[in-house]
């Protein structure tokens, strides 16, 4: 059977032989008793305990005085119990606001760490064909500059250029000596080997500074 919300207060002097019928027809439906009791020289706090009722032990101060005191001790009791309720309370809450900020704070950085990464990735992604442009123009400029050497390195360029008076120096450099190379057997051939020649063997001449006159 559920017990009801109910307190019942009572006062006592030697009621061994009674308390227990009083008890007895409450314990089911009450949900606390509270005994005061007279400092009783029977088994009246045994019996009472045996019941589950908090039992308090004062002098005898006259029923009225008695029952108030009974009461107040009710009073206490539940004011007692309910602050430490509302302590409870509180420092569950206080418990759960701790936890729910530690949450918040953690959720926070982990977001801002996915958005700093996402801003990261758009960064990089915006790049991209900036770099691809730019690579496209150094492989135009590089071929360009590919272009211009072959082009100045050509053979009929470089003979314009030889023909141009600012150039004309290279034709003719500076030195007075003539150097007379003369020809060459051929590689792997001996003296023996060779045919007599009728002709003479022609020599080649350069005229290195001033023009040099055939005899």
């Amino acid at each position: 059977m559920e017990r009801l919300p109910l307190s019942v207060t009572l006062i006592s002097l030697n009621e061994e032989d009674n308390i227990g019928r009083t008890l007895e027809s409450i314990k089911d439906i009450a949900s606390e008793i509270v005994v005061v009791d007279a400092h009783s020289t029977d088994k009246t706090r045994e019996i009472a305990k045996g019941y589950g009722a908090k039992v308090f032990e004062e002098d005898w101060k006259g029923y009225v005085d008695q029952k108030n005191s009974a009461l107040q001790k009710r009073w206490d009791h539940e004011s007692s119990a309910a602050r430490k309720n509302s302590l409870g309370d509180r420092l569950m809450k206080k418990g759960l606001f701790i936890r729910l900020i530690i949450c918040i704070f953690f959720l926070g950085g982990c977001l801002y760490s996915y958005l700093n990464l996402q801003n990261s990735i758009t960064q990089l992604r915006i790049s991209i064909p900036e770099l691809s442009s730019e690579m496209r123009r150094i492989e135009e400029e590089n071929t360009h500059f590919c272009y211009e050497i072959e082009k100045f390195e050509s053979p009929a360029n470089l003979m314009e250029i030889a023909k141009k008076s600012a150039f004309s120096h290279l034709r003719f450099p500076v030195e007075n000596a003539v150097v007379t190379l003369k020809q060459a057997r051929p590689i792997g051939e001996t003296e023996s080997q060779q045919k007599p020649e009728t002709r003479h063997k022609p020599t080649i001449h350069f005229a290195t500074g001033v023009p040099y006159d055939k005899p």
